[in-house]
């Protein structure tokens, strides 16, 4: 349980984007003890930055770690290229050809 925790919907909309330009849409406001600050940014670094900033307590520092680890692809991607430049267009002017000769083949009447 977190303690004294309030979530407050300013708007009157499921999802805002239809409120005036006064609304408060995207807001996002912290307040630690009599401290209080707004973002718009729900990414965890900022957020958490915010909080230690607004509770007065340095930042656990986190030198091994990149700033920004991001998503990296775990894997090589081999045979990639082969296979959308050779093998799916080789496949889509096939079926294409199959398509148009089936079509041509009917009997019009």
């Amino acid at each position: 349980m977190l303690p004294d925790f309030d979530v407050i919907h300013a708007s009157q909309s499921r999802t805002g984007l239809f409120e005036d330009a006064d609304s408060h849409y995207g807001e996002i406001w912290y307040q630690v003890g009599k401290k209080r600050d707004q973002l718009r940014s729900t990414i965890e670094p900022v957020v958490l930055g915010k909080l230690y900033e607004l509770a007065g307590v340095p930042s656990p520092s986190r030198a091994s770690d990149p700033l920004y680890p991001g998503y990296p692809l775990a894997a090589a991607p081999r045979g990639a290229a082969p296979l959308f430049y050779l093998v799916w267009p080789a496949a889509a002017v096939l079926a294409y050809f199959v398509v148009r000769r089936r079509s041509s083949c009917r009997n019009p009447f």
